[in-house]
């Protein structure tokens, strides 16, 4: 494996972790300049792990499949969750 693959593979997984956590994060504090850019990626990393609970409480609970189609299901689940929640609340 080269440094290329080595690269892109942590830029995809950093991706599938910022990208539901950010737009929680928006729902948490809306207006873009409310909390510090450090503390917003520090609340996105937090809350982007938050998709794989739910896939895991689901699996537990309601025998769902955990495959690579649920995955993506739930990243993109959460993120458009909170995209919307955040346009609706923006008025």
């Amino acid at each position: 494996m080269d440094a290329y693959h080595i690269i892109w593979g942590n830029i995809l997984i950093l991706s599938a972790i910022l990208a539901p956590g950010t737009a929680l994060s928006l729902v948490v504090a809306p207006k873009l300049k409310q909390i510090k850019l450090a503390e917003r990626v520090g609340l996105a990393l937090v809350l982007g792990l938050i998709p794989q609970v739910i896939l895991y409480f689901m699996s537990k609970n309601m025998n769902v499949a955990i495959t690579e189609t649920s995955v993506w299901a739930s990243i993109l689940g959460v993120t458009a969750f909170g995209l919307i929640y955040w346009k609706v609340k923006r008025g």
